[in-house]
């Protein structure tokens, strides 16, 4: 938990006597840096959570509470100091140092003189464990990760190494180095792929690396590889790598100072190994894995290793393999591929692509940015409790896979925020909550989501869609209608509007992907042209119309998702395309698509309405051939809040552009606000007044209250009640949402910005997203993306609207 999130400024006195609280004692807790900035930035409480378990844990300012706990994590530095430089016996052109006393220092850059088996850094570089394992890294060219088996929980680095490198490699008390590393990725190593063979991190000017954490349940370290040659240009990267207690993996972060396509990860690969290979079938933000199990230890037992990453992180190797090697690599064995060069290996289709050289087992990994993160880990049998079979590994891979996609759900009460929440909900303080995010966003990253700009929460460059350059500059327009502010009025045309070319063209937009999500900013086209009479922006939405009018259709008129999700209607679609439409068509063509907007709300409603619920089915396939579709009715089988949030949101605001007197168009409409709204209120959360991410399992594991689809609800409520299209009688439902948004979702921070959390950053079908209530469980919490604020923003200026009516 961050400081900023507590609702405590980092200069905060009273910081040095927080305490976290279980069940009433005191659980191991550690201030940490976890950014590895050189500041602390939060604390770390170790808990322990059963499956489905649901804890609450006090955090306090209490001066008596216990400061000291059991030391299970470890990172150090150790160099000799005393000595002097002398050649080696052997190879006079090289050095040793001969002489001194080790001494564990902070960071450590080391001489020129350094290099492979120079006697100068205890066991060869920094080191770090966990009371389950231990690793160290080869501070020299040949940058290999190692491993220390233990037989003992406690910390054991200490004692590694003193007395030269020859003795950790027999077994002692402690247990021993358990990895013949030589020149490869070693247990979890990166490195460079120049599409025929992996390149170690070798060429590098030096190293400077320094101790980050070293604490009771955290600890890190550091290393900065400074102009590393690699793919013709010099770079640097810093790399952080990280460790909690209990716990076998490393996290890895590295930080590179100017862009690859991809870098190779993975493990060494010996001889009599078994490769495993995680899923490739499964969302973008989901684990998966690349490993290897067999008797690859220096004392002859079994070890097991394996990386883990995000799966949208993958590169698919160009490379194809020979056909003796395609052969042999169905063996998935160590001697499986051709020995002359790197080839995927063959594996079934729905596997990782693995790069599969004499040397290593590896994956390509493609930067978010500049940065790429993984995992590693490793399980040796000799230690207490170890895994001892090649089956027990990979069920314990596919563990610390879902672990690492799944975490637990937080939901976050702070004295600051609490004390900042001031009920019942006025028009002002509607208003004022709107503005608080709007004005913490514009700091944060409003503008970033520009054209050639950077979407930080998805980690890339933003696109021509409908959430960072549609929804949110939406309101933005809408908020300053309410609260006229030049930076608010701003942003449609800074962030949209630099996606329009002077000729009328549209950036980061394809038109023959037939893709409706791109359709949504539309919306912020036409305003921009009523705004300023600009032929770009009219000629720009012209393009997004003539999507629309070569567009693939069911058999019965409605829009597919994209080309690329054939026969296929989403809820999410609805909101992209419909809105867009029924105010092109009012301004541009006196109304002729209007039958076209109101038939997909009628087909909608015909095939993904339960009519015992009221609620809406996710998605329909028309052709019954998507593996998430039930073969009978063709319905994905979750009725997912955000997906009926969008449907809420676009009914309501295509009405805006019907006319009154045209009850043909607007009575189907009305007809399903009047549904819509009982059936979400008989599924709202009746404590919080917020909705969940599946709407209608409240008490499942896993399951949790989401903002974004509360906020976009509320907006419903209340813009339908002050257009009149539901009764009076529903307007206290539309304040105790709004009420129930802010008291569950917002944070307030020390320094007045507020944060929106509890969102689900993405959810869809296909592609490895299979519809399941498990797949909706398994994609991101995240807070601040613009799904969330845009709708919070409006349902203040709705709520805004309706009190003060």
């Amino acid at each position: 938990m961050s400081y900023y999130d507590l609702g405590l400024a980092a200069s905060d006195p009273r910081l040095a006597d927080l305490s976290a609280v279980v069940r009433g004692a005191s659980v191991p807790m550690q201030h940490v840096d976890e950014d590895a900035d050189g500041a602390k930035d939060g604390i770390l409480a170790l808990v322990q959570l059963e499956p489905s378990e649901r804890l609450m844990v006090s955090v306090s300012i209490d001066r008596a509470a216990p400061k000291d706990f059991a030391k299970r994590t470890q990172a150090e530095i150790a160099v000799k100091v005393g000595g002097e430089w002398k050649p080696r016996e052997k190879d006079p052109k090289l050095k040793e140092y001969v002489g001194g006393a080790f001494q564990n220092v902070q960071q450590l850059t080391p001489p020129p003189e350094h290099t492979d088996h120079s006697y100068l850094i205890r066991y060869e570089g920094p080191g770090i464990e966990s009371d389950k394992v231990g690793y160290r890294i080869y501070l020299d060219e040949r940058n290999g990760f190692d491993i220390f088996g233990k037989k003992t929980p406690e910390p054991v680095l200490g004692r590694v190494g003193l007395d030269g490198y020859e003795s950790y490699h027999h077994m002692a008390d402690w247990g021993m180095d358990i990895l013949k590393v030589g020149l490869t990725l070693g247990a979890g190593g990166f490195g460079s792929y120049d599409g025929k063979k992996i390149g170690l991190v070798s060429s590098v000017k030096g190293w400077d690396a320094r101790v980050v954490e070293n604490g009771p349940v955290y600890s890190a370290f550091g290393i900065k590889y400074k102009q590393w040659e690699v793919r013709g240009k010099r770079l640097d990267v810093s790399a952080n790598f990280s460790m909690l207690a209990g716990s076998r993996r490393v996290h890895t972060r590295l930080t590179l100072s100017d862009g690859l396509p991809e870098l190779a990860v993975g493990v060494v690969k010996h001889e009599g190994t078994e490769l495993l290979v995680g899923s490739a079938n499964i969302p973008g933000k989901s684990y998966t894995y690349v490993g290897s199990w067999g008797k690859q230890s220096l004392n002859g037992d079994q070890l097991g290793m394996a990386v883990l990453f995000e799966r949208g992180a993958l590169v698919v190797p160009q490379a194809k393999p020979t056909a003796a090697a395609a052969s042999a690599g169905s063996k998935r064995s160590a001697g499986g591929m051709a020995r002359d060069r790197t080839a995927p290996a063959t594996l079934a289709a729905d596997k990782v692509a693995v790069l599969d050289e004499p040397e290593n087992y590896a994956v390509l990994l493609e930067p978010a940015g500049t940065e790429v993160t993984y995992d590693f880990l490793a399980a040796w049998e000799g230690e207490p409790g170890g895994i001892k079979s090649r089956d027990e590994f990979q069920k314990y891979l596919e563990r610390e896979a879902e672990q690492l996609g799944m975490p637990p759900r937080q939901r976050l009460k702070t004295a600051l925020s609490q004390k900042s929440k001031v009920f019942p909900l006025t028009a002002a303080s509607a208003r004022d909550w709107a503005k608080k995010l709007a004005d913490s966003e514009l700091e944060r990253k409003t503008l970033s989501y520009r054209f050639d700009g950077w979407d930080r929460n998805r980690g890339r460059k933003p696109k021509f869609e409908y959430d960072v350059v549609g929804l949110q500059p939406l309101a933005y327009e809408e908020l300053n209608q309410i609260a006229p502010d030049a930076r608010y009025a701003a942003v449609v045309e800074q962030v949209t509007g630099s996606y329009v070319t002077e000729e009328g063209n549209i950036r980061e937009y394809d038109e023959y992907d037939y893709n409706i999500d791109s359709v949504a900013p539309g919306r912020n086209l036409l305003s921009l042209f009523a705004s300023t009479g600009q032929e770009k922006y009219k000629k720009a939405a012209g393009l997004l119309r003539r999507q629309l009018e070569a567009h693939p259709k069911t058999s019965e008129g409605a829009f597919w998702h994209k080309k690329r999700y054939p026969w296929q209607l989403w809820l999410d679609g609805v909101y992209m395309g419909m809105p867009f439409l029924a105010r092109y068509s009012a301004m541009f063509e006196e109304g002729k698509s209007l039958d076209e907007v109101v038939n997909e709300f009628v087909i909608s409603r015909k095939h993904l309405r339960d009519p015992k619920t009221g609620l809406y089915a996710h998605a329909w396939d028309e052709k019954r051939e998507q593996p998430w579709a039930d073969p009978e009715t063709g319905l994905s089988k979750q009725r997912w809040g955000r997906g009926l949030g969008w449907f809420s949101m676009a009914v309501v605001d295509v009405l805006d552009h019907i006319p009154e007197a045209d009850q043909k168009h607007r009575a189907p409409l009305l007809e399903i606000v009047n549904e819509l709204a009982p059936a979400l209120l008989a599924v709202q959360d009746k404590a919080t007044h917020t909705w969940w991410q599946i709407l209608d399992q409240p008490q499942a594991t896993g399951n949790y209250r989401e903002s974004t689809a509360s906020a976009m609800f509320t907006y419903f409520l209340a813009k339908a009640v002050r257009k009149g299209y539901l009764p009076s009688s529903y307007k206290q439902a539309a304040v105790e949402a709004y009420q129930g948004a802010i008291d569950e979702f917002i944070t307030v921070h020390p320094d007045g910005k507020i944060s929106m959390t509890n969102q689900c950053l993405v959810a869809g079908l296909g592609y490895g997203r299979d519809g399941s209530y498990r797949y909706y469980m398994s994609e991101p919490v995240w807070k601040n993306d613009p799904k969330g604020n845009g709708p919070f923003i409006l349902a203040g200026v709705e709520l805004y609207r309706l009190l003060g009516s």
